[in-house]
């Protein structure tokens, strides 16, 4: 535990030795990071989207699937009378 305490005041004592800091990043790295969020965003959307659309997509076509089979099962009892 004591070594931990050696290397935890070593280092702070080695970032207190920086006499000048330079703040400001500009607008370099601001503008991929709003192309990156917009692009998170619209896919966040397509998932969304596609999370509630497909239950809705596998019912209407299960309900396309039974009434062509009721529609083909009555044309065959019309043809065969």
């Amino acid at each position: 535990m004591n070594i931990f305490k050696i290397i935890f005041l070593i280092i702070l004592f080695f970032f207190n030795l920086v006499s000048e800091l330079s703040a400001y990043i500009g607008l370099g790295p601001l503008i991929p990071i709003i192309g990156s969020s917009i692009a998170f965003i619209f896919g966040l959307i397509i998932v969304i989207i596609g999370f509630f659309s497909y239950p809705i997509i596998k019912f209407y076509n299960l309900l396309k699937k039974r009434n062509k089979k009721k529609y083909l099962k009555e044309k065959r009892d019309v043809e065969h009378k």
